[in-house]
């Protein structure tokens, strides 16, 4: 009787003791950090981010530490997934080599993650697997906000990086500003909304899309405004993607709608579309 009360004490400490020892593995495989450059060109580009499983992102250039920021937790939180996707289609890295001309950009991407370093290279974008495309437009996104001294963020949520022909896809587009200081804009109002989203496709002219609810036809008196997007705060406006015909989509968002001298915002995302 006494041995087996202590048999089984014995067997709930070796299983409380595995289940810590594997929740510990698993926090340690969560975190992970990555290091993104952009290499390369005619004028000789090298800079990109050092970012952390925590949100905290760092610009650089050539190796030196210019700016940087915390990502908020919805841009976070799309980033862990693109990079799961990413992980688990090439666990191993991926290289790909330039394909002709001398002058291009090199794309490298180092993953530090469990122990295990994984690196990506590529340099032609329309070669890159879907799973590749996802992460690389939201990691630009990212490296053209910090790399300008106005750090507004545009973060489009497509969902999945694959859809189906004939069904109609609803995307988000949100603005951040990471900034410690409100940002100042002028933007026509009501006829227009603050960000603009154009779906491209090869061959065929740029469609505009208009956020959920809104009808671009209704009259309406156009008024500049000025408007504010206050300081580490955001903007969303959701879209309905009609996708009736199969193909490799690029989707392009804008702020502000009117966008001052000087100051672009813009970001991109991919969506391949299959029949």
């Amino acid at each position: 009787m006494k041995t087996t009360i202590y048999l089984a004490g014995v067997c709930a400490t070796v299983a409380v003791m595995i289940l810590l020892i594997t929740s510990s593995l698993r926090r340690g495989e969560a975190g992970f950090t990555l290091e993104y450059n952009i290499t390369g060109g005619f004028w000789g580009r090298n800079d990109g981010i050092v970012l952390s499983s925590g949100g905290d992102v760092v610009y650089r250039v050539r190796g030196n530490t210019v700016r940087s920021a915390k990502l908020p937790q919805q841009v976070l939180s799309g980033l862990t997934s693109r990079l799961e996707k990413l992980l688990s289609s090439y666990p191993n890295g991926l290289k790909l080599e330039p394909e002709g001309g001398a002058d291009y950009f090199i794309y490298s991407l180092v993953v530090r993650r469990g122990g295990r370093t994984l690196t990506y290279m590529w340099t032609d974008l329309s070669r890159v697997p879907p799973e590749l495309s996802h992460l690389h437009t939201l990691l630009q996104a990212i490296t053209a906000s910090l790399s300008s001294e106005l750090n507004i963020l545009i973060f489009i949520d497509v969902g999945e990086p694959v859809a189906n022909v004939g069904s109609t896809r609803r995307i988000r587009v949100t603005v951040f500003n990471l900034m410690p200081e409100d940002f100042n804009y002028i933007s026509p109002t009501p006829c227009h909304p603050d960000t603009r989203v154009l779906l491209h496709r090869e061959g065929v002219e740029p469609v505009e899309v208009y956020p959920a609810g809104f009808d671009p036809s209704m009259p309406c008196i156009q008024v500049l405004e000025e408007r504010v997007l206050k300081a580490m705060a955001s903007i969303s406006f959701e879209y309905d993607l009609h996708l009736s015909e199969a193909g490799d989509y690029v989707i392009e968002a804008h702020f502000p709608y009117m966008e001052a001298e000087g100051r672009r915002f813009a970001a991109w995302t991919r969506l391949t579309v299959k029949g």
